[in-house]
């Protein structure tokens, strides 16, 4: 909604200030042409932003599925068990990030203003349940 808001908003503001401009209201048509080039320049930017998120989202997506493998993987297998149980705490907390990560991104992605600037990948993905850890 972001991309959308900022383009039309930007469209229309510059018509008006061009619109102002002939009708000798200057100083109106300064500040709504000056409105409608801000707008165009967050529309742009936008632009730029989901350039950057979808170009290459075939390696996102595998790079994700790698991250998730890897921690099932470990947690079922208790690579990082031992006496002190310092390896499974690091365990732990990159399993906490990963589900904190992918709550964050599931829920941007369905964002109303700034969901189309997220890639809608990560509803193919679970979080990894903590008790995985347990022995």
């Amino acid at each position: 909604m972001l991309v959308i808001l900022s383009f039309i908003l930007g469209i229309g503001f510059f018509f008006l200030g061009v619109f102002l401009a002939g009708k000798s209201f200057e100083g109106w048509s300064l500040f709504t042409g000056t409105l409608g080039v801000c707008a165009l320049i967050v529309f742009i930017i936008s632009l730029g932003v989901m350039a950057a998120n979808y170009i290459g989202i075939s390696a996102d997506i595998a790079a994700e599925q790698v991250r998730y493998d890897s921690l099932i993987e470990q947690a079922e297998n208790g690579y990082y068990e031992n006496d002190n149980d310092v390896g499974k705490k690091e365990l732990a907390n990159q399993i906490q990030a990963w589900n904190e990560d992918l709550a964050k991104y599931q829920n941007l992605q369905r964002d109303f203003w700034i969901g189309i600037l997220i890639p809608n990948i990560y509803d193919q993905f679970k979080p990894i349940p903590m008790n995985l850890l347990r022995e």
